[in-house]
């Protein structure tokens, strides 16, 4: 991931500084692995469009605490519980899922996306041990 990494001369690295500007202007997503490269993308007038999707659980304390935290978090939409059928339909339109289900994080590997299991310990080790889950 070098995405927002920059030399700022355009022959050191060559042709890698190039390319990355280049491609920072052509991406739809941008991984920047520092704080830094995050702050070059917003120099340079470049926005990051992630979209996060929270289906939120109906109990009412999880709703008024997730409301609060998120409610100036543009790219965070909160959503109602969604039917297995759409749940399945979000997870294949994601590009990573991040969980504290224990279902989820054998069900979305299956779809092809990597998951963050926010939990100090899981009893689904063998996704963790296949490296398609990780703990966080």
């Amino acid at each position: 991931m070098e995405a927002g990494l920059r030399s700022y001369n355009k022959y050191s690295p060559f042709p890698e500084e190039v390319n990355r500007i280049l491609i920072s202007h052509l991406a739809d997503y941008h991984f920047a692995p520092t704080e830094a490269a995050k702050e070059n993308f917003f120099k340079e007038g470049i926005k990051n469009n992630v979209q996060i999707i929270y289906p939120v659980h109906l109990n009412p304390s999880v709703k008024k605490t997730t409301s609060e935290i998120i409610k100036n978090m543009q790219n965070v939409h909160l959503i109602p519980p969604v039917d297995y059928f759409h749940l399945v339909w979000v997870m294949d339109k994601a590009y990573l899922v991040i969980t504290d289900s224990g279902s989820i994080q054998e069900e979305a590997p299956s779809l092809g996306k990597p998951v963050l299991v926010i939990r100090n310990v899981t009893e689904r080790v063998e996704g963790i041990k296949a490296r398609t889950a990780k703990l966080i």
